[in-house]
């Protein structure tokens, strides 16, 4: 554990840890997230914390009492042929008694600092959605710069469907997979895949022994706070009252697969392998994260329907603040890492 900030006057100071607290995780899974169309809790987050490479936890004390968190997830990705440090910044929230008193804006500007210190070439970035007007009002404070676009598409399907051309990747196959999602990818930056990439729970469709849609499967825990609209008052409201229809979603343990490092050769074959999946593991939603002007991306964000949880779809921009590091070499099109989904 390293301080890296203190003001004894107001009685702060900001802790960046390799590790992270009970106490640290129990504020995290208490913060509402979201924006007003849909708001939840997470839940699970210390088995998501290991999905990062190499995580820092940030702590900010105000008289001694936990008052904001901050993640930073530290990769090393090339960019413009060069090795780069780069930084996802993710969950950065305050105690609810203590929002609109400047402590995101003042962790996020320290912690900024010390990474700039430290690492005379880097990149930063962080996922804020459209709506959500505070966070939109930190990044920009802290001198973030919007950079891409992107959608979160949610598909629902209330009886998924088994296929036999569906199963987990062999991992004889792990190096020509990661090759496929390479070429698929190669105009992109920020690639992690060989990094992120998991085969125990990579799914594949094939026939004739030809993988014609993959991708990699991380499971969700939300307990849904509010969600806007007439969907939002019918799965709150009404649909927990049915005795049939509340099997199908429990706001208070809503469960979904979060898809990432998608490859696919026609879109038939990914929804195919979507349901399937879904079917696997008994759980009706999958939520996936795509550019909205990358013409790959918009072929399976098209494919998955905007059902009963089309609350939880939105538009987001990807905010990067940089250090010697030129924006220009990044390209039109970022990749969006499986582990970024938090």
């Amino acid at each position: 554990m390293q301080i890296i900030y203190t003001d004894d006057n107001r009685g702060v100071r900001i802790e960046f840890s390799e590790e992270y607290s009970s106490e640290f995780v129990y504020f995290a899974e208490n913060i509402v997230w979201g924006n007003e169309g849909l708001k939840f809790c997470m839940k699970g987050l210390a088995i998501d914390f290991r999905n990062f490479s190499k995580p820092y936890f940030i702590s900010m004390y105000v008289n001694n009492r936990l008052t904001a968190i901050s993640i930073i997830n530290h990769k090393r990705l090339m960019i413009d042929l060069k090795e780069t440090d780069v930084f996802y910044s993710c969950l950065w929230g305050t105690d609810l008694s203590q929002t609109s008193q400047g402590w995101c804006t003042l962790m996020i500007d320290e912690v900024t600092n010390h990474l700039f210190e430290t690492y005379p070439n880097a990149l930063i970035y962080a996922y804020i959605e459209k709506n959500n007007v505070s966070a939109k009002r930190v990044v920009q404070k802290t001198g973030f710069r919007s950079f891409a676009d992107f959608k979160v598409a949610s598909a629902v399907r209330f009886v998924p469907s088994p296929n036999k051309h569906c199963r987990l990747l062999s991992p004889a196959k792990r190096n020509s997979m990661i090759k496929l999602l390479d070429e698929l990818h190669k105009t992109r930056t920020l690639n992690d895949v060989k990094f992120t990439f998991d085969e125990s729970c990579y799914y594949v469709y094939e026939e004739n022994n030809v993988i014609k849609a993959g991708f990699q499967v991380k499971k969700m825990r939300w307990s849904i706070v509010s969600m806007d609209g007439m969907r939002g008052h019918l799965l709150l409201k009404i649909f927990t009252k049915i005795p049939l229809l509340c099997t199908f979603f429990d706001p208070t343990e809503f469960s979904y697969l979060c898809i990432g490092n998608i490859y696919f050769t026609d879109i038939n074959s990914f929804n195919k392998l979507m349901n399937a999946v879904m079917h696997h593991y008994n759980i009706k939603t999958c939520i996936a994260y795509g550019l909205a002007d990358s013409s790959t991306d918009s072929q399976f964000i098209k494919c998955m329907s905007h059902g009963l949880l089309s609350s939880a779809d939105a538009s987001a921009d990807m905010y990067i603040k940089s250090n010697n590091v030129s924006l220009s070499s990044l390209g039109r099109f970022p990749f969006i890492s499986i582990c970024d989904s938090i």
